[in-house]
């Protein structure tokens, strides 16, 4: 372009500009000296005013490549003012320095960077400089502020990153509902939410509330559904039979007492089916040998009137009374024979163990059966007055409580009580020795389904989901943990039962999102790479990496130099329904993985990092990032794992500039290239063409 041209063209710019700086000169004064104040701040050089006043202010406009931008913006604000007070014909920077030399209060100074003859002074005030070639472009792409596009693509891909991860949660929820039968058993109402909703899962957010209903439901009625896991797997039980007894035992006591059956009642009407296994082992013998035993004294002690026991003082004259005590054991010796069959234990009945014991000549015999039964005495006479307080309790917390400690009461009865050892150690008899430890697994899970119901009843859920979470342990994978099925759901059984209780006891829905979150493992649409046979798409992945960089001038010594989080943004090429030896073997991975190149562009891992603090929410923007500051070109393998969103990939880049970003400032790193190795969340972000399966 010729000169007379360019200078048109430059007082055009200038005429259009005029109403920019339509202000007095006062105002440009006042410009003009917050300018040059704070190029001498910047400049690190300190003027008084004495020295302001005694000589040329000096405003420096030198162009140089060290400088950072709020100091080109600067040197271009006080150029396009100081252009208001010189003549037209002024086109760059010398000359303007030329018009100022003889004024003695202002001067410019110019080192000469812009020459003569191709300097455009307004175009340089005004417009991004210009530089021609593949150069040229690649320096004003790069040159290109991108913070608002680069921030809000790093905040939809933690967005789809959590809502990947739980949209994933919910699909292997809704797998382990159907496959696990512990959880099947206790949360009938759940699954049939989530079989409602079919291919919806996806929008678990829509019908929360209508899950957290029936987990509600479901919550409340895990005492009532624990037999249930019997009935619903009865092959598995039928192979321990011993567990499926336990169960039903404990349950059993709870239920009976919960309807305001009397302690007396229950122990009279205890299953005798709960008792005789076909093959019974030592433990089950020595469990109904203890539960017929409490039984019988149970009815040895019964009352004629309203009272259901006799009395302390009855049983004390009874035991004082050697005559009468000796009547009272030939009786309980005859009912034991005729109606409990001996009271069968392990090793030995009780009524062999009674036969041998002499009352009347023996004090210490006669001295072990009166504290046996004055302790039996006692137990009864503890759940009478626990049982009479209950009935007054006035709140029906302090009413839970009581039954509670009511329940505990006569599983003490028929643990104490059917331990006949005392007798047996005056007899020097071994064979009763192990009755207590070999009865405390069974009664104890029948205080664990005790404490099941009160815990539900106060409404403490979490605490609730524990205490199944132990009685499971107990009664199914303690003895049955051999089985493959029940190794592999145990876990899954606590993780889903506690993420119920959490949603329930949640305050508001964001403390549900929060718990969705937590909880969240590692399908959505990523799954259309491993369903697919080819399929290609703009993608994001989202992970953790570990590499080596290698920065020029640097010694390298470490095989991994780096980690942190990625985010790059790309190009994918996939292929689908892929094998990957050895897994191809086994059927759940046969067929079902994915392999991906992918070649990113970008990658905007410290602005995702910085999103994904849940601190950062509120800050609404992000210092200034430079599209040159987050270009990363690289190329990438990618295998998709089956079932999930998740990725592996491995490859080379160019690394980004941006390393770290703060509400305050961004870190930057010189030119480097890395071979990484990441675990990723898959998003694909537009799909540009897919291959459906044939």
């Amino acid at each position: 372009m010729d000169k007379p041209l360019r200078f048109k063209l430059l007082l055009c710019l200038l005429l259009c500009s005029t109403a920019t700086f339509a202000q007095t000169m006062y105002h440009d004064a006042i410009q003009l000296k917050f300018f040059y104040e704070e190029q001498v701040r910047l400049d690190g050089n300190r003027v008084s005013k004495e020295d302001i006043i005694k000589r040329r202010i000096e405003f420096d406009i030198e162009e140089r490549e060290e400088e950072n931008l709020k100091n080109k913006e600067e040197r271009d604000k006080i150029i396009l003012l100081l252009l208001k007070y010189v003549h037209d014909s002024v086109t760059n920077d010398r000359e303007l320095e030329r018009n100022f030399s003889t004024n003695p209060f202002i001067s410019i100074k110019e080192n000469g960077s812009v020459s003569e003859s191709n300097a455009n002074l307004l175009a340089a005030a005004t417009t991004p400089k210009m530089i021609t070639g593949a150069a040229g472009l690649l320096s004003g792409i790069g040159g290109l502020d991108v913070t608002t596009i680069a921030d809000g693509m790093a905040k939809f891909i933690v967005k789809r990153t959590k809502q990947e991860l739980s949209i994933a949660f919910f699909d292997d929820f809704k797998k382990a509902l159907v496959s696990n039968m512990g959880l099947r058993t206790f949360f009938p109402n759940t699954l049939i939410i989530l079989n409602t909703t079919d291919q919806q899962v996806y929008n678990y957010e829509n019908y929360i509330n209508s899950l957290r209903s029936a987990f509600l439901i479901d919550l409340n009625s895990l005492d009532q559904n624990l037999p249930r896991l019997i009935h619903n797997n009865p092959k598995l039980f039928q192979k321990y039979p011993e567990v499926a007894l336990m169960l039903k035992s404990g349950c059993y006591i709870a239920d009976a007492m919960k309807k305001g059956e009397h302690p007396g009642e229950v122990i009279a009407n205890y299953p005798i089916s709960y008792l005789n296994p076909g093959d019974m082992s030592d433990n089950m013998r020595d469990v109904t040998g203890a539960v017929q035993l409490v039984q019988l004294l149970n009815e040895s002690l019964r009352d004629t009137g309203a009272v259901y026991w006799v009395n302390r003082q009855q049983v004390e004259l009874l035991v004082n009374d050697r005559m009468l005590l000796r009547i009272y054991l030939g009786l309980m010796m005859q009912k034991a024979k005729n109606n409990y069959g001996n009271v069968n234990f392990a090793n030995k009945n009780f009524v062999e163990l009674m036969r041998g014991m002499d009352i009347a000549g023996t004090y210490e015999h006669y001295t072990a059966v009166k504290q046996y039964l004055l302790s039996f005495s006692g137990n009864i006479g503890e759940l009478d007055a626990k049982l009479n307080k209950a009935k007054g309790a006035g709140t029906d917390s302090l009413k839970i409580a009581m039954a509670a400690g009511l329940i505990n009461s006569l599983i003490d009865l028929l643990e104490n009580g059917g331990n006949p050892e005392l007798m047996a150690l005056v007899r020097r008899d071994q064979n009763f020795k192990d009755v207590a430890q070999r009865t405390q697994a069974y009664f104890s899970i029948a205080r664990n389904v005790t404490a099941l119901s009160t815990d539900i009843n106060k409404k403490k859920y979490t605490e609730a989901v524990n205490r199944l979470v132990i009685i499971y342990n107990d009664a199914v994978v303690a003895h049955l943990g051999e089985e493959d099925t029940v190794r592999r759901n145990a876990s899954r059984f606590m993780k889903y039962s506690v993420f119920m209780s959490s949603v329930v006891e949640a305050k508001d829905p964001d403390e549900v999102a929060g718990i969705v979150e937590a909880m969240a493992l590692p399908p959505a649409s990523a799954r259309i790479k491993r369903t697919s046979n080819r399929s290609i798409a703009l993608n994001a992945y989202c992970g953790l990496f570990i590499g080596n960089e290698f920065i020029k001038g640097v010694k390298n010594e470490h095989v991994v130099n780096s980690y942190g989080l990625t985010a790059p943004i790309g190009i994918s090429f996939s292929n689908g329904r892929q094998h990957l030896p050895p897994f191809s073997s086994e059927k759940k991975y046969k067929g079902k993985w994915s392999h991906t190149l992918f070649i990113s562009a970008v990658d905007i891992g410290a602005i995702t990092a910085f999103r994904f603090n849940s601190e950062n929410d509120s800050v609404k923007r992000i210092p200034s990032v430079q599209l040159s500051d987050i270009i990363s070109p690289g190329v990438f393998y990618s295998m998709g794992i089956p079932s999930t969103p998740i990725s592996l990939n491995i490859g080379y880049q160019a690394g980004p500039l941006l390393r770290k970003v703060t509400q305050a400032a961004n870190t930057y790193s010189d030119n480097y290239n890395r071979f990484s190795v990441s675990i990723c969340v898959d998003l694909p972000l537009l799909n540009f063409y897919t291959r459906p399966r044939l």
